[in-house]
């Protein structure tokens, strides 16, 4: 199960990167296979290239991101979402709910 809050709840001293390793790391992966799934949601949710950023070098849109990555970096059968959108803008609530569409069709992919 994944679940996406909707003030996000990322480690605050944790890169985007870290955040989105947290439940595999937890879980008990290797680190190449942390590395490899972690790079694949970065690239997915589109901040490869703001890994490195801690949650306050993020907008909103970016953290929402980083959390539905965090959340489906495991491929959960279940995604639940407290109003992931609550406090975003008009673009950034469009990208998002695009974002968790595209999540599900792809993990409905690994299972069906």
């Amino acid at each position: 199960m994944g679940f996406v809050f909707q003030s996000f709840h990322l480690v605050s001293a944790l890169t985007a990167e870290e955040n989105i390793a947290l439940p595999l790391r937890l879980a008990g992966m290797t680190d190449p296979e942390i590395k490899q799934a972690t790079e694949e949601m970065l690239h997915v949710v589109g901040l490869y290239e703001r890994r490195h950023n801690r949650p306050s070098q993020l907008s909103g849109g970016q953290k929402q991101r980083v959390a539905i990555a965090r959340a489906m970096v495991h491929h959960p059968q279940l995604l639940l979402a407290d109003e992931p959108t609550g406090n975003l803008d008009t673009k950034a609530t469009s990208d998002v709910m695009h974002l968790i569409e595209t999540m599900r069709i792809r993990s409905s992919k690994r299972y069906f």
